[in-house]
């Protein structure tokens, strides 16, 4: 009641480095906190995303969740 459920799948032809490298660049400007590898606060929301690899390079699936 106090926040939103997201997931979303992403896929594309890049390394996990380099979506690492992005995110790790992009999130704090927008005002997340990384919590660990993989996991980024901010506020009151919780920001997971797990990559692994795909047929077509790497698939990235996010969730955000209250905290």
């Amino acid at each position: 009641p106090q926040g939103r459920i997201i997931e979303v799948t992403a896929q594309g032809d890049v390394t996990r480095d380099a979506v690492h490298a992005f995110y790790d660049w992009t999130l704090p400007q927008l005002g997340w906190r990384r919590r660990q590898a993989g996991a980024w606060l901010r506020e009151k929301e919780l920001l997971l995303f797990d990559i692994r690899d795909g047929k077509k390079g790497v698939v990235i699936q996010f969730s955000l969740t209250p905290r």
